[in-house]
């Protein structure tokens, strides 16, 4: 997994932040995968947009 530490720079780099994206990817998906847990736990409360955002939507 380290091999592309011999990379240029530029590709380097990429690929750090691929990294860092996936691992925030895996921790969303985790906090996620509480967050649904907990609600169907608590008898599926969801969150409910402001009534102004409500309306402006429209």
């Amino acid at each position: 997994m380290e091999s592309y530490r011999n990379r240029s720079g530029p590709d380097t780099e990429a690929i750090e932040i691929l990294i860092a994206i996936s691992q925030l990817s895996a921790r969303m998906a985790r906090n996620l995968s509480i967050l649904a847990a907990r609600q169907s736990e608590e008898g599926g409360k969801h969150y409910e947009l402001p009534r102004h955002r409500q309306e402006a939507d429209r």
